[in-house]
């Protein structure tokens, strides 16, 4: 038998069903990759995380999306960080991106991106950004809009993701590629697909990046591999 947890992450003022959700394996050792993926798969969440001993921090982390390993996910950090901590106000997971440092102040978890990412023109006018989105001309400003919107596609289909930690932490990359750091923000997600999120999102004077956002544990459960 396997443990494991649902937790919501990026909360909004204690709504259960507010964030989004995720699947944090407690013990996966002994588990090879083939079964994570099929673990990953029959959650059917946006990521599931399978929890790890480790020799350079409080625990190794690998994060599956239904159809492939991911090196780093904000939410998935944030929300297994808060399972691992088990009562304690820091710990440092272990991923395939590297030493992630996670922090907590009452439900409130706060992650510093392991190097600024890096950003890259975007060949496209506000108005056809906009358009994309489903915005009137003109919403789209030279400032970053702080009700955000992100897509993916999967199985061939076009998905809305409710919250993404890792497009908040490029945000922040953004901002220091423009100068525009130190700064701080707060970021809505989700509303569009019925899963209100809150991110919030800070650059120091010495470009570190930190994203925070308010875990939910939801329930428990085991999976009989046997």
């Amino acid at each position: 038998m396997r443990a494991y947890r649902i937790v919501n992450v990026f909360t909004v003022d204690g709504d259960l069903f507010s964030g989004n959700p995720l699947c944090v394996f407690e013990d996966a050792r002994g588990m090879s990759d083939s079964v994570m993926q099929a673990l990953a798969r029959q959650m059917n969440l946006s990521e599931t995380t399978f929890v790890l001993p480790s020799e350079r921090g409080d625990a190794q982390v690998r994060i599956f999306t239904p159809s492939f390993e991911m090196p780093f996910a904000g939410h998935p950090t944030l929300g297994t960080a808060s399972v691992v901590a088990a009562g304690r106000d820091r710990v440092v997971l272990d991923l395939k991106a590297g030493l992630v440092p996670v922090t907590r102040t009452g439900d409130a978890w706060t992650l510093r991106a392991a190097l600024p990412p890096e950003t890259r023109p975007v060949a496209a006018t506000r108005g056809e950004l906009a358009s994309m989105l489903g915005l009137p001309d003109g919403a789209v400003s030279d400032e970053p809009a702080w009700t955000v919107r992100f897509f993916f596609t999967s199985h061939g289909s076009l998905r809305e993701d409710p919250a993404t930690g890792s497009a908040c932490a490029n945000l922040g990359g953004w901002h220091i590629a423009q100068r525009r750091a130190p700064m701080s923000a707060t970021l809505r997600q989700g509303d569009a697909v019925g899963r209100p999120s809150k991110l919030e999102l800070r650059v120091d004077a010495d470009d570190g990046i930190y994203v925070t956002g308010s875990v939910i544990e939801l329930g428990r459960g085991t999976m009989n591999l046997a």
